[in-house]
C-alpha cells in the first residue's frame, strides 16, 4: 500500500519509483560502515584530502549552482614545480612526503567553503565559490608564497619546492565542466612556461 506520512525506524527500507532505500539513525552502526565506505571512495589515501572523483562531483554540483541560481566558481589548478627530478633525486619516499605536506598547506590555508583536491600525481585543484577574480588570485599567491617558503622534510632530507598556479572563472558560454578545466589548465601551462612559481589568472 502507498504510505504518505510515516515515522522511520533505524533500517526501515523505503521504495519510491524503482529505487531502494534504507533509512538508517545517526546513531545506528551500519552508519558508521557507510561514512567509512565514503571515506574510503572520495579520500585521497596518500594526502587525506578529496581525490579526482570526489572533485569531479564537486565541479559538475557547483556548476549546476551557479547555472540554477547564480553567482560565481573559480577553479585553480596547482601543479608542483620540477616534481619528477624531486623523485629522481630524492627517492618516491621524499616525494610522497612532499604532497603530503602540501595538502596540508592548502587545507590550512583554505576558507571554510573553498574546497581543494588531489587532481592526480603531483597536481592539485581548489574550488572557490562566490569568490571574486582578484580575491582569487591573493588567494592563489598566498598559497603559492606558502609552498616557497616551507622546507619540505622527510627525516634527514629537505628540500625546497614550488607551485605554479593557473586559474579560470566558468561563464555561461562554458560546455560543461571539461570546458573550464582546459581554461585553466591552459592558464597553468603559462605559469609553467613562462618560468615557474607564478600565478596565471
Amino acid at each position: 500500500d502507498e504510505v504518505r506520512e510515516r515515522e522511520l525506524s533505524d533500517g526501515n527500507l523505503v521504495y519510491v519509483g524503482h529505487g531502494t532505500y534504507k533509512f538508517l539513525s545517526g546513531d545506528s552502526p551500519e552508519h558508521g560502515y557507510y561514512e567509512d565506505l565514503h571515506d574510503v571512495a572520495s579520500k585521497d589515501k596518500l594526502t587525506d584530502i578529496p581525490n579526482r572523483r570526489y572533485f569531479d562531483e564537486a565541479l559538475e554540483r557547483e556548476i549546476g549552482r551557479v547555472q540554477r541560481h547564480g553567482g560565481s566558481l573559480i577553479l585553480l589548478l596547482l601543479d608542483l614545480d620540477h616534481f619528477k627530478s624531486i623523485n629522481d633525486t630524492h627517492g618516491h619516499v621524499f616525494g610522497d612526503a612532499v604532497l603530503r605536506q602540501f595538502a596540508r598547506i592548502l587545507k590550512g590555508r583554505l576558507r571554510v567553503n573553498d574546497f581543494c583536491a588531489r587532481y592526480g600525481g603531483e597536481e592539485f585543484a581548489i574550488l572557490l565559490t562566490d569568490t571574486g577574480k582578484e580575491e582569487a588570485r591573493q588567494l592563489a599567491e598566498s598559497v603559492r608564497e606558502l609552498c616557497q617558503e616551507h622546507m619540505y622534510s622527510d627525516g634527514s632530507i629537505t628540500a625546497l619546492v614550488t607551485t605554479s598556479v593557473g586559474g579560470a572563472a566558468w561563464h555561461s558560454d562554458m560546455a560543461g565542466s571539461k570546458a573550464i578545466i582546459e581554461a585553466a589548465d591552459i592558464k597553468l601551462y603559462q605559469a609553467k612556461s613562462t618560468g615557474r612559481n607564478k600565478v596565471v589568472l
